[in-house]
Order: C-alpha cells, then structure tokens, then sequence
C-alpha cells in the first residue's frame, strides 16, 4: 500500500528545472536580436564610418554616406543613416521574420486591412513593412509562451486544464489545416503560395503539435492513477 502512495506522490510532483514557457519566448527575442538588431547595429555603424571619411578628392569628409541600390547610387544624410539600417535589416530577411512570428504576422492583418492609408500611421523614413516587423515578434510572445506551458505539460513540470489543452489543440488543427490546403494548392498549381508561409506553417505546427502530446499524456497519466486505485 505504501508503495503504491509513494508512486502517485512521484507521479503527482512537478519536475523542476528552468521553465520553457520563459525560455522560448526569450529565445525568439534573441532571434530576433541576431537576425534584426545586430545587422541594423553594423549597417548603421558602417553609414557613419562612410559618412566621416573624406570623399575622392575632397579635403574634410561631407558628413553624408553614399550607397548603391543596385545600379544606382543615393547620397543619405545623417539623419536617414537609421531609418535606411532598419530597413535594410528587415528587409533581407522579411520573409524569414514573418514565417517565425507567423502568429504576429497573422494578427496585423486585421489592422493592414482595415488601413486603408498606411503613411498615415506608420513613420515616413520607414518603408510601409518595417513597422509590421517590428511588432511581430512582440504580439507573438504570447504563442510561444502558450507553446512553452505545452512543452513543460508534456516534460511533466506542470498541468494543465483542459480548456487550454482543448485551444492549443484546436489552434493545431487549424493551422496544420490551412498547410495541407496551402500545399495541396501549391502541388496542383491552383493557387500560388510562398515558400515561406509554408515554412511559417510547418514550424508552428509542430510547435503547437506540443499541446495535443501533453493532453495525451495527460490522460493516459490519469487512467494509470485510476487503474493503482
């Protein structure tokens, strides 16, 4: 009997460790660090070391940094040296960005829609996508730390009630829905689809896929604990 006691009481414990419910939304910032932040920091530093050396021929540096868009060439002023950083960052790697906080990109379309002007909102150096950019990984936070609470249920570090078990697996059958359709289409040729929201999707199911395993677990942990009853 007492052995039987001692089990559920281990089976009932929370293992310890650091929680992936703080862990992975840290680690989509630190994402978006090294694929934002970093790149913008060393675009802006390289504006200003351009702009402070002096130009063929000239005796003191103009202040200004010229840059090639392709075949074309454009002179920027100091105060543009930032804003075309931000752009150029977000812009090399926009679709990348996009399919990682998919959740985010999701919840802005609403407002892309609704808005029918965007230089009215949105900062005039900034190119129209850059602000989108810039609030996706932070509207995704709350997915990834749903998809963490998941993944600590299913290591056994903590429960989870149902109605949360029962969104997340919902939220993973939608999405994985919409990538069968998406690539079925993509496969017949019936509608074209990037190749990054087809990414997008499959991270992000198999990401939420972390909520119906835990439910899973979930069960079959209860049905043990009634079958030692």
């Amino acid at each position: 009997m007492a052995t039987v006691v001692s089990a559920s009481a281990r089976t009932a414990t929370p293992r310890r460790g650091v929680p992936v419910a703080m862990l992975l939304p840290l680690l989509s910032l630190l994402v978006w660090v090294g694929v934002v932040a970093l790149p913008f920091a060393q675009q802006l530093r390289a504006l200003q070391a351009a702009a402070a050396r002096p130009a063929s021929g000239a005796t003191a540096a103009s202040g200004n940094a010229i840059v090639a868009l392709g075949s074309y060439q454009a002179t920027l002023v100091p105060r543009e040296f930032a804003p075309f950083a931000l752009n150029a960052a977000i812009l090399s790697h926009s679709h990348a960005l996009a399919a990682v906080y998919l959740p985010g990109a999701l919840l802005e379309m609403p407002l892309s829609l609704a808005t029918t002007i965007p230089e009215d909102w949105y900062p005039k150096r900034l190119n129209e996508w850059t602000p989108l950019a810039l609030a996706q990984p932070v509207e995704s936070l709350p997915f990834f730390w749903l998809v963490g609470l998941a993944v600590d249920a299913l290591l056994g570090r903590r429960r989870l009630r149902w109605p949360l078990l029962a969104f997340g697996t919902t939220l993973c059958g939608v999405f994985g829905f919409v990538l069968v359709r998406f690539a079925l289409e993509r496969l017949t040729g019936a509608q074209p689809v990037a190749g990054w929201v087809l990414a997008g999707l499959t991270l992000w199911v198999v990401l939420l896929a972390s909520f119906p395993a835990a439910w899973l677990r979930a069960s079959r942990r209860s049905a043990d604990a009634h079958v030692q009853r």
